[in-house]
């Protein structure tokens, strides 16, 4: 039975305690489960239908399967971090996470662990010929992109426990220019085989306020980002920290358009890519602006279609 990957919008509130809130946006339904697992633990990142989560007391970490609620207890990860990448499932061998995180010289390093391996994660100081500081980073057929923060890309392959980096992208990116951008947040996402640069401008007195999205594709026989409208077909919803996408036409949603909340925030804002419009929706009436909000994934039979325990 084939298996397909959906996004739910996760809801939660610390005076709700273990209780959390998930909206189904193909469904546009909203169910609260109440989920321990999940309590006092913000999300790192989702992959292959598994949360990567840590305590906000401990700093320990686990891995957790929302559908399944399957666990797996992951080592402590003491310092803070700017992205976490989940590899696969926990179930392949080759199965790493990676935290882009710092040493306690404030050097920039990945921390790195693989279930089966030892209990602790691996400090990995990685040798690239430059500054070390990407902000943003996914997993594409077994390599691993990081967009730095000067905007070039670096491609790592594993080899065992070791990641041997190159780089892809060098020169710097060109902008478009606006007096009123004052902020700009970037998320690399993968959308129908092609790896996507989402742009984020802010603009306002917090900074908050969305002025829109641009989006590039990175050529690879040419080694550049192309700007583009088209996403195949495919829609992107964004968290704070991270992307993805998935087929508008499984999902019923709007293609070639990007899901968000921003924070302080209780409505669903969509950025539609072809005319440079917003729309917005209330995914739950109960949810108050003090509500943390991220997307998450959850693996499911095809035939299912949605999952029997939320």
């Amino acid at each position: 039975m084939e298996t397909q990957s959906y996004p739910w919008l996760v809801m939660r509130r610390e005076s709700d305690g273990q209780r959390c809130t998930f909206y189904s946006i193909s469904k546009n339904r909203y169910y609260t489960k109440v989920i321990p697992s999940m309590q006092n633990k913000e999300i790192c990142t989702c992959s292959y239908g598994w949360l990567v989560l840590r305590y906000l007391t401990s700093k320990d970490c686990h891995l957790l399967n929302p559908f399944s609620m399957d666990e797996i207890q992951l080592p402590r990860l003491e310092n803070n971090y700017e992205c976490c990448v989940l590899s696969s499932s926990p179930s392949d061998s080759d199965c790493y996470i990676l935290f882009n995180t710092y040493d306690d010289d404030q050097e920039k390093i990945v921390m790195f662990y693989q279930p089966d391996g030892d209990d602790k994660f691996i400090k990995k100081e990685i040798d690239v010929g430059f500054e070390f500081d990407f902000l943003t980073a996914i997993m594409i057929e077994g390599k691993l992109y990081g967009f730095r923060l000067r905007h070039s890309l670096v491609c790592f392959s594993f080899k065992g426990i070791e990641l041997e980096p190159k780089s892809v992208l060098m020169e710097e990116f060109a902008w478009p220019s606006n007096r009123n951008i004052y902020r700009f947040r970037n998320y690399l996402v993968e959308a129908c085989g092609e790896l996507l640069l989402v742009h984020k401008m802010l603009f306002g007195l917090d900074l908050a306020e969305v002025r829109g999205f641009l989006v590039f594709r990175f050529d690879f026989s040419e080694n550049k980002w192309v700007k583009t409208n088209n996403l195949k077909g495919c829609t992107i919803f964004l968290s704070e920290r991270r992307g993805m996408a998935c087929s508008a036409a499984e999902l019923g949603v709007k293609q070639n358009s990007i899901y968000f909340i921003q924070p302080s925030d209780t409505c669903l804002r969509v950025f539609d890519l072809e005319d440079d419009t917003f729309s917005l929706t209330l995914p739950c009436p109960t949810i108050s602006c003090d509500a943390e909000f991220d997307w998450i994934t959850i693996l499911q039979e095809t035939r299912t279609k949605y999952p029997t325990k939320i």
